[in-house]
């Protein structure tokens, strides 16, 4: 059972980071693009809770939140520090 559960945790630290990546390259291509501001400007409001519309707006929701949280919910539950998942 414990090594069913370092699994889940594992493949839980891989999606939030791979979210955490994908969040920064969105806001890198909005800054490129001159896009910037709306983009971080929708992620300021996915923390505060404020809904965006659609589809796309579930997508963003998810893949802040778990960008934000994964980590503490792996130091939490694992005592391990390691930020980058192949470190693990």
């Amino acid at each position: 059972m414990k090594e069913i559960f370092q699994r889940l945790i594992f493949l839980f630290h891989w999606v939030g980071f791979i979210c955490l990546a994908l969040l920064i390259l969105l806001g890198v291509f909005g800054i490129l693009t001159g896009d910037g501001e709306s983009f971080f400007g929708a992620v300021f409001r996915i923390l505060l809770f404020q809904p965006l519309g659609g589809f796309a707006g579930s997508f963003h929701i998810l893949l802040v939140w778990l960008a934000v949280i994964h980590y503490p919910i792996k130091w939490i539950l694992t005592g391990n520090k390691t930020f980058f998942p192949w470190r693990s």
